[in-house]
């Protein structure tokens, strides 16, 4: 049981700092953050984790799909979605327009079609398996509350890399981090976490219905 701590810790630890180095090596050599370039670093911090995975861990856990699963996990989201609704309601269809807009993105182009879903199911794939499923299930070992609380922190720490960025987003904490662990504690499927992420992700959906006009994405939305 000992080695099994020590395994999930090292597993935690070497992530974590693995993809810190890999974003200062980015920052620290100037390299512009262009589309493509966004596109090939989460390849290469997806690649990093599969590498760290792979020696900790072994094979990654099948991508079972499960529809209940997957409507499981979007019941335990519901809050969230209540949340955005109501906000949107508040600040107005304008404002939740611009601020749905991707940071690093001025204006609509076709190409963020193709480019937002692989961009975000990349990202999705490196959230659900290497800071949700994979610290769970080596941390759980030790104990189901353990691997929730365990998994809940790799995320918090790595998601957004808030220990540079300083971007600490409460809801992404709980929901796409203690909310999905949970949910893989139940249902042990992550492809429906990642089906349920992309469902999620403002951004993504910015850039697939903004061509359509405000009220495409907060129909979306609603």
């Amino acid at each position: 049981m000992i080695d099994s701590l020590r395994k999930a810790i090292g597993y935690a630890i070497t992530l974590t700092s693995s993809l810190y180095a890999f974003l200062i090596l980015i920052l620290f050599t100037g390299v512009e953050f262009t589309l493509i370039n966004r596109l090939l670093i989460a390849l290469t911090g997806l690649f990093i984790s599969y590498i760290i995975g792979r020696i900790f861990y072994g094979s990654l856990p099948k991508a079972r799909f499960n529809l209940k699963a997957i409507e499981y996990t979007l019941a335990l989201l519901m809050p969230l979605y209540a949340f955005s609704l109501i906000g949107t309601l508040y600040i107005g269809v304008d404002k939740f327009y611009d601020m749905a807009r991707p940071g690093f993105v001025e204006s609509w182009n076709p190409i963020l079609v193709p480019y937002s879903i692989a961009f975000w199911t990349i990202n999705g794939i490196f959230a659900v398996y290497f800071y949700d499923v994979i610290p769970y299930e080596l941390f759980s070992e030790k104990g189901r509350f353990l691997g929730i609380l365990a998994a809940t922190l790799v995320f918090a720490i790595n998601y957004n890399s808030p220990l540079i960025s300083g971007y600490w987003n409460a809801e992404d904490i709980i929901f796409f981090g203690a909310a999905f662990v949970y949910s893989y504690s139940v249902n042990k499927s992550p492809s429906s976490l990642i089906i349920v992420y992309l469902i999620s992700e403002t951004p993504l959906w910015w850039c697939l219905l903004a061509h359509l006009g405000k009220l495409a994405l907060f129909y979306y939305l609603g």
